[in-house]
């Protein structure tokens, strides 16, 4: 009998083996746009206390994937198959962290980050990166906690799901703030404070 892993790294295989259908992607027509398929999902399986990780990513195979290895590691899970649906779900349910692809319909991963960032209620969500677009500092500058290009191994995916329960494991990160001017000192300390920074 096959093991959940087992399960899960034929999946990935074939999702690497297979181009993304053009179905799955949203086409443009003029100002609107046809949102993208999604997976069903947890949504109405969510109760307090679980643990929800959002994957925004336009491969519904790749996050099908996702949701199986979340699953695995007792999260419950979200999809959204592009940017605009992943913010509506982000006020929804306000999830634990975040699994994001660049390369989306309608609005792509990096617009997807700066309305992360720029909400109070979810500028703290950790956000890793899982994208086929190669590894820059652009990423990084708008505030993801990990980037890994595409095509992934499954070890690959262990690293993402360790860093995402690190960061989601309560331990306080700490941050050194270099600023001889006590009320600049203060706003920094106020932006980035909200419990989880030391």
């Amino acid at each position: 009998p096959l093991t959940p892993v087992d399960v899960a790294a034929e999946a990935l295989r074939q999702v690497q083996e297979k181009a993304r259908p053009a179905a799955m992607k949203a086409v443009a027509t003029g100002s609107e746009y046809q949102r993208a398929p999604r997976n069903s999902d947890d949504q109405d399986n969510i109760q307090d206390g679980d643990m929800v990780i959002l994957v925004i990513e336009d491969d519904r195979h790749f996050a099908k994937v996702i949701a199986d290895f979340s699953h695995e590691r007792g999260f419950k899970c979200l999809h959204a198959g592009d940017g605009e649906t992943g913010l509506e779900l982000v006020k929804r349910f306000h999830p634990a962290a975040i699994i994001l692809d660049i390369n989306l319909p309608g609005m792509n991963g990096y617009a997807v980050l700066d309305q992360l960032k720029s909400m109070d209620r979810s500028r703290h969500i950790p956000v890793h990166v899982v994208s086929a677009e190669e590894r820059n500092l652009k990423a990084f500058r708008k505030g993801v906690v990990g980037y890994l290009e595409k095509p992934l191994k499954l070890k690959d995916l262990d690293e993402v799901f360790g860093k995402i329960s690190e960061i989601l494991s309560g331990r306080p990160r700490q941050l050194l703030v270099v600023e001889d001017n006590p009320d600049q000192r203060q706003a920094i300390l106020t932006l980035i404070g909200n419990g989880d920074v030391e």
